[in-house]
Parts: C-alpha cells; structure tokens; sequence
C-alpha cells in the first residue's frame, strides 16, 4: 500500500508542476516556450492525474504482492465474512477511536515524512518553477489525508471483519536511540506472526497491553494486524460468562 501511495504521490506532484508551469493549464501565462509545448504538458498534466486518482482506486502493487492461495489446494478456503473472537466466541468490543489513538505515532512520523519531502522538493524544483512553490505544502497535506484515510479504512476493516487471537510477550528490545519494543508471537490457523508495540520513553508503556494480548487480524492477511487490548484474565472470563459488569 506505501508503494502505491508512493507512486500516486509522485504523479500528483507531476500534476501540480505541469498545472503551475503551463498557467492553470493556459487560462495564465504559461513558462513554455510555444504554444505546441504548453498543449503537449496541459495533456501530460491531467493524464497524470488522472492516473493518479486510478492508482490510488486500483493499488496494482499491493494487488500484486498480496499472498494468494496455493493453486493445488483442493479445498479452497472460503472468503470469511464474520467478525470472530477469541476461541471462536462473540467477538470483543472494537472501538475505531481506540484503534485509531493507538496509531497516532504512524500519523506523527508521516506527517513528518511528507514535510520533509516537501521540503526537498521546495529547495530543488522551486529554483526552476518557482510557480510551484505555493503549492507543495497543500500537497503534502493532501497526500498525508489520503494516507490516514487508507489507515482508517483499514482499521474499519479489521473491526467489521477481523478474527481475535491471542498473543504472548516473546521479549522486549531496547535500540541505540532507547527505544523500547516489546515483541509478541501469535498464530492463526497453525502459522506464527508476530507484532510489536513501541515506546520511545518508558518500557512500561511499550509493556501497556500486558504479556498476553489479544490480536485482531486480517483473516485473509493474518501478517496484518493490530492490538486490540490486554488479553482477559481468568476472572474477568467467568464475569462475562456470568453476565457480571
């Protein structure tokens, strides 16, 4: 999904240079010397867009790289269509807002990352197209609402559909910069996965959803997955099978 955002990206920039540098598309002053070049960039320029909302539509890269079923398979898996939760019961809650708070930091170095090529691409296309110039920061901010819209969708995808598993503290690793990770494995039907939970200060907030989690996973991708919370304890089962707040 990065790389088709990556790709969409770059041909709605293209869109945005060739939309300043033939003036809105010839309705202003264009910086192209004849008339034959203006019409030849106004037509590569909205191809380019164009392309670029089809490729955000179709994303053939993560079509492509998506895993499929094997070919031998005599007993395809049916596509599931339910939510399931842990040892196949009713499924727990999932809230959007909690899921969608736990991604902040996603959104947080995005955002930064699409600043920053914004940034690059200020200090080396504006000295060409210096028309381009009141345009880069919108489309950073475009291109970042595109890409929190495609983790939200996903997000909403795992909470209408997702299976629940539970998953188990394999360690937690502290890097050179002190970063604290803590590591969790998890299977689904018979395969290991694991998923990690990140901390740039305390590692009891990288350790904040316990040694036992519960994962909600993709039941088509299961390598696709987020945590949903701590895994329930002994107690808090007996009250909800006895209906106990």
């Amino acid at each position: 999904m990065c790389a088709d955002l990556g790709i969409a990206a770059g041909l709605a920039l293209y869109f945005l240079l060739e939309f300043a540098s033939t003036g809105s598309f010839g309705f202003q002053r264009s910086s192209y010397a004849s008339p034959a070049e203006t019409k030849a960039a106004v037509l590569l320029g909205i191809g380019a867009g164009v392309a670029a909302a089809g490729w955000l539509f179709l994303h053939p890269i993560g079509r492509l790289l998506a895993p499929r079923a094997p070919q031998d398979s005599m007993e395809p898996e049916p596509p599931p269509v339910d939510p399931t939760g842990l040892d196949g019961k009713e499924p727990s809650p999932r809230s959007l807002a909690f899921l969608v708070l736990g991604e902040l930091r996603t959104y947080f170095m995005a955002a930064l990352g699409f600043l920053t090529l914004a940034g690059l691409l200020a200090m080396t296309v504006v000295g060409y197209v210096p028309q381009v110039f009141p345009y880069l920061i919108p489309a950073a901010i475009a291109a970042f609402c595109v890409y929190v819209w495609s983790r939200v969708r996903r997000l909403q995808g795992l909470c209408r559909t997702g299976a629940e598993v539970e998953g188990r503290l394999l360690k937690v690793d502290t890097d050179q910069d002190g970063e604290k990770t803590a590591r969790y494995r998890y299977e689904y039907r018979g395969a290991p996965h694991e998923i990690s939970n990140s901390s740039w200060w305390l590692r009891s907030l990288a350790l904040r959803h316990g040694e036992r989690i519960i994962v909600l996973l993709d039941q088509r991708h299961p390598d696709d997955a987020v945590i949903l919370g701590r895994y329930p304890s002994a107690d808090d089962r007996v009250s909800a099978a006895l209906g106990q707040p």
